[in-house]
């Protein structure tokens, strides 16, 4: 299981140490992938409007999410 972060307490979060294939590991193994699917875009979402709440500046970070999620879904329609 992926053990939950602590609170940024305002400092940056460097991402390039997190172990994609981990992660793919975990994902493939579990049973309910649209359950964690879920549950990781509620996670994703909560932090972005967090950010954009202390800083306005940061609302293109939840703009690009929305387009991705969007353009994620449209190819997934047309498989």
């Amino acid at each position: 299981m992926v053990a939950e972060p602590k609170q940024d307490n305002g400092k940056i979060i460097d991402l390039s140490g997190l172990n994609f294939e981990l992660l793919e590991q975990y994902f493939l193994k579990t049973k309910n992938k649209n359950t964690v699917v879920q549950s990781l875009k509620d996670k994703v979402e909560k932090k972005l409007k967090q950010m954009v709440e202390r800083n306005p500046m940061t609302v293109d970070y939840y703009k690009r999410y929305q387009e991705i999620i969007e353009e994620y879904n449209k190819a997934k329609t047309k498989l």
